[in-house]
This record gives structure tokens, sequence and C-alpha cells, in this order.
């Protein structure tokens, strides 16, 4: 890794730690998602700073568990008995998933034979936006360089650098000319430029030439989405066109795929080992195209050769990567046949030929690689020892279960009111609050992990009020924020969410908003019951923003104290534990076996330095003093 990348990695940590940095930047941020307004089937979305009046006036999005889809090769939906299984066994699926507190769910949608027999959103989330694959896109990246290979235009074998051989120096090429394709769809390139480069340097391809080959080619498994980007990168090179517009004609518009985006690198190559966004209905088409080895609607889109490559076993993978194996960018079960698109923080494709099925899985945990309870869950109802049996007639009893089952999904991690609503809502109506604490970009709307993987950095909220609106059909509680430099305007739903876009850097992202007013005790903060003594807790207002098309959600709890001042905790998900995990992983484990000294050393900078300034950053407490009430209690 370059001095380059050392000197901007360590003027990002200082820039997320150090209040008075939270204006740096390591290299300049450009907007590159469409504007949400822009998905097909939205409805009532009140936009940014309320600028669009009549989607402001209008009723909010109706949640709904099925999607709006207007794509003419959407699939078929059954019932779980058409395709022999029972509803209530698909019930009890969803009914302990949903209970276990470690997985923070966003949708999952679940198919056999080609039909979905089950999909629902959790919370806020909606299955008619597209959603963040993270590392997920990696498998789609495979794709497309498996259809490169079919039309005779690259070869497994071929050395990178003949690719590159206009672009590269005589000490490049002495370096990196044993890497070969293949070495890239396996994670055994040896190559040391990781993800951290992506976000302090600028030429992601000249950073991975530039970089050490640690290990000898073919060797040794070592995960790294930069492989990815320069399949990505050779794909353009060889083509002249990036992914989108190769896959366009070869994979989109044959599957019907029409709400699909992929993020750039500084360069304007699609980033390949992440940043494809996606809904899971036309994320099931791609596995199904692999389950029916590569046709669709009679035309062969890819190869079975190399389906059949790509998923099957290339390398061992470490066991810390979970159950699986190592394909062509693809994951590779251990013990059952089955194939795994995955991505970070809970972004599944499960396949399972055996059985024809597909469950697909978006959500925002601590989840690195295939380790949560998801994967438990799914082998424990989905694995080798479940055998459907026949189509089964409808029955109402089973399938009210499931509606149920679906329902209750939509309080999902939040919960209902404690304390009458309107009631509240009026008290704090006109309330004007401002901090004199010095504050990072942490303390404010968008999740810090956001900001580092997307380099859109906020400045936190200094200044904040509530203004109860009844004039609308229903009335609506708004957040009025002061951060960036902007005022944003953020509506709160109570019964179901309220949606809005929210811009940051001329950046919009969705978000809904769920609020619950409750009670939490003077002595820590926790939430009590009711039945506690009046003088032994304070009145509180918590938000949960889950931003709609990606994985990360922020929750924002209020506490009232009796002293003219509002306590304000920032939370979000995934949390501080995630980046803990993944932090010891590199300072520590990959440290053993290097010396005593070094080993030291890592633990020393890792519990010392990091650790504590991580969990400070990720969960604050603001004290915000109450400026003035606008108007009468």
């Amino acid at each position: 890794m370059s001095m380059k990348v050392h000197f901007n990695t360590v003027k990002m940590l200082r820039r997320i730690f150090d209040p008075s940095r939270c204006t740096d930047v390591c290299i300049p941020y450009e907007p590159q998602k469409p504007n949400p307004h822009k998905y097909s089937g939205l409805r009532g979305v009140h936009f940014e700073n309320n600028i669009d009046v009549d989607a402001a006036k209008a009723a909010s999005i109706v949640h709904k568990n099925a999607a709006f889809y207007t794509e003419e090769q959407a699939f078929e939906r059954c019932t779980p008995e058409e395709q022999g299984i029972e509803s209530s066994y698909i019930a009890r699926f969803i009914e302990e998933i949903s209970l276990d507190r470690s997985l923070n769910l966003h949708e999952i949608t679940i198919l056999r034979g080609g039909k979905i027999i089950f999909e629902s959103s959790f919370g806020a989330y909606l299955l008619n936006v597209p959603h963040v694959c993270y590392s997920l896109s990696k498998s789609i990246t495979a794709t497309a360089i498996g259809m490169l290979i079919d039309e005779g235009m690259l070869t497994p074998e071929e050395s990178i650098t003949d690719i590159f051989k206009d672009e590269l120096t005589p000490i490049q090429i002495s370096t990196h000319k044993k890497i070969k394709v293949r070495h890239l769809l396996n994670m055994t390139s040896g190559v040391v430029f990781n993800e951290a480069g992506s976000i302090t340097e600028t030429d992601w391809v000249r950073g991975f030439f530039d970089s050490l080959v640690l290990t000898p080619p073919g060797k040794t498994f070592h995960y790294n989405s930069m492989n990815s980007y320069i399949l990505s990168a050779i794909l353009k090179k060889i083509t002249g066109v990036g992914l989108m517009e190769y896959l366009t004609p070869r994979l989109w518009e044959p599957l019907g795929v029409k709400n699909v985006f992929w993020e750039l690198s500084p360069s304007g190559i699609e980033k390949g080992g992440w940043g494809l966004y996606i809904i899971p209905e036309d994320l099931a088409k791609i596995g199904q195209l692999y389950l029916q080895g590569g046709i669709w609607n009679g035309k062969q889109l890819i190869s079975r050769e190399w389906i059949e490559a790509a998923t099957s076993k290339k390398v061992t993978a470490p066991q810390g990567f979970g159950d699986f194996n190592y394909g062509y960018h693809i994951w590779v079960g251990r013990q059952q046949h089955c194939y795994l698109f995955n991505g970070m923080f809970g972004q599944n494709m499960i396949c399972f030929p055996d059985t024809d099925m597909i469950i697909i899985e978006n959500a925002g945990n601590n989840e690195m690689f295939q380790q949560s309870d998801f994967f438990r869950l799914v082998k424990k109802y989905f694995g080798k020892n479940f055998r459907p049996g026949a189509a089964q007639p409808f029955h109402s009893r089973e399938t009210e279960q499931l509606r149920i089952a679906k329902e209750n999904l939509r309080y999902y991690k939040m919960g209902r009111s404690k304390l009458p609503v309107e009631k509240c809502c009026r008290a704090i109506d006109g309330l004007k609050c401002v901090t004199e604490q010095a504050q990072a970009s942490t303390a404010g709307l968008l999740p810090l992990i956001i900001q580092v993987l997307q380099n859109n950095y906020t400045t936190g909220i200094h200044k904040f009020s509530f203004h109860y609106n009844t004039d609308g059909e229903e009335p609506v509680l708004y957040w009025e924020v002061e951060e960036c430099g902007q005022t944003k305007v953020v509506p709160i739903g109570f019964e179901k969410p309220e949606y809005t876009t929210i811009n940051f850097n001329g950046e919009r992202y969705l978000a809904g908003i769920h609020g619950r007013f409750t009670r939490v005790s003077v002595l820590n903060y926790l939430e009590v019951d009711e039945e506690c003594a009046e003088n032994d807790v304070y009145d509180a207002l918590e938000l949960r923003i889950s931003y709609i098309e990606m994985a990360n959600s922020r929750t924002i709890r209020f506490i009232f104290t009796n002293d003219g001042s509002v306590f304000v905790r920032f939370n979000e998900y995934p949390d501080s534990n995630f980046i803990l995990l993944n932090l010891e992983y590199f300072t520590l484990e990959r440290m053993k076996g290097k010396g005593k000294l070094t080993e030291q050393f890592a633990n020393k900078v890792y519990n010392d330095v990091f650790k504590a300034r991580i969990r400070a950053a990720l969960d604050l407490d603001i004290k915000y003093k109450i400026e003035s009430k606008m108007l009468d209690e």
C-alpha cells in the first residue's frame, strides 16, 4: 500500500474522531445515486425540505408487503402449498427470524419452482426500491466476465498485465505478471491493495498495480474487493463500455430488470466488488437464471459450463467465512449443495439446486461474511433435511397464519408508542433546541458507516426544532434540523412510517421515519414500564430512520429532562460492534505469527487507541439546551 493511501487513511480517521476536522475530505465527493422519486411505484414521499408541495401534502406511503412491479417479466406469485410447502412452515420461519435480536432484517423473498411463495419487507423498508448489495455485486461482475469468456473475448488463464500492458511500467509488469484472470475470480491474486484504498485513492487500477503481491498468485485465499474492481476494469478495457452498458442487452433487458444502478469509481468504472443497487425480485431473476443453467425464456444468456465452473469449489476458504468455500466470486456450500451470492451487513441470495429454491435477504446487521443467525435458521428450515412435498390445496387457516406473521413485521424493531401520541406531539410543538458541544459528523442524520463507505461526510446537528402540522388530512410531526448549512425537514410517522428524501452534499437518500413516545429512567435513560413512579422517569421520543436504499439505519432518542435541556442519544445499525470486530481481525488476527512485539503493538493500538474512540463516535449522547418554545404548551 502506497504512502499516499496510508496518509489519507490517517486523515480519514482524524476526520471521524476530531470534531474540528469534520469538513476535511480525502478525495472529492460526487453524487451518484438516482433521485429516489424516479423509482417506480413510490407515492406520497415528502421530498427534501418539502419543496414538492403536492408530495408534502399527499398521504403517506401505504405500507405494503407486496411490491409495485411494472416489468413484463415479473415472477408469478403463488401460495407455498402450490409448491409443496405449508404456509405455517414459512410462518414459523418468519416468526423465528424476526424474533432474533441479532438480526436487523429489511426484506425477505422466497421462491420455489420459479415462483414467489413469500415476500415481505420489515419495518419501514420497501420491496420496490433498489437496495444496496455491497459484495453481492461481485457475483454479478463474475456473471459479466463469464459472458465475456463465452464470447471468446477473454480466458481465465490470461495474464492481467497483458490486458493492461499499455498502461503499466516495466516494474508493475514484473511484479504482477503471474496474476491471471482466474486468480482475481477466486481471490488468490495475493495483491495487498484492498478496500481501504477505495476511500483514500482516486486511481484504483494504478493503486492495484503499485501495490505489493504478498503471496504467490493462486496459492492463498485472500478476500479483496479490488480483485473484483480490476475485473470490472478489464471488461471496460476489452469492450470499451462499463458493466452496466455491457449487461443491458445481455442480462438486464432479457430479464426485464429496470430498477438497477451501479456506483462508479473516481475513474468512471463500475466498482465491481460493490456498489450495485437492485430490488429483490430482479436479483431473484439472476438466481433463477443460474438454477436454469443460463436459459431464460428459451434463450441461453450465459453458458451452463460457466455456471458450473463459477458455482463449484475453486479454493478452500478459512472457517471464519462460515459454512462456504469459494468458486468464481460465488460462495459454495461446504456440506450442502447450494451456492451463495453474499454482501456484508446481510445482503444474501442462497440458491438450492436440489429443491429449486431461492432465498433472498436484505438486512443491516453486524455481519461481514456469512456468519449470522440468518444462515443458521435457513439451514434449520431449508437445509439438506428439507423435503418439499407435492402440491397441496389452498388452506385458509394456514394462509391466515402467514398473513398475520407478515402484518406483525410493520412494527419490526420499533414497537408502538407507550404514551398518547397527539398529546405528546402538541407538548413539543414549537420546541427549539441548540447545543454548545463540539461534535463530529456522527451526531447527525446520516450514519457514520454510510459516510465513510460513500465518502459523503456531514457536520452533525447543532440546532433542531419540532413542528406539529394539523392542516393536512392527517396530522404530522416534523423534525426540522440544521446540518451541513442546510435545513432538513423530517416527517415522523407513528402508526406507520413517513417517507422523505434527505439531501447530503447533493446526494438524496430515501428515508422512512418511524417514531414512538415512551418513558426512560432518570438514572440510566433506559426504557421503563408505565407503573414506575412519575418522578423517576423522563418522557422520551424515539426515532428510527431507515435509509431504504442502504443497509444502515439511525436511531435517535430525545430525552426531555426537567432542567431546560434535551439529551439526544445517537446510535446506528450496523453499530460499533461491526467496526470493532473487523478492526480486531485486521489489527490482531493478521498480526498473529508476525512476532510477539508486533502482536503486542497491535493489541495496544486496538485497545488503547481505537476501541473507545469508535464506541464514542458511533454511540453519542449530546446535550441540547431548550432555546425557546415558540408556541404555548
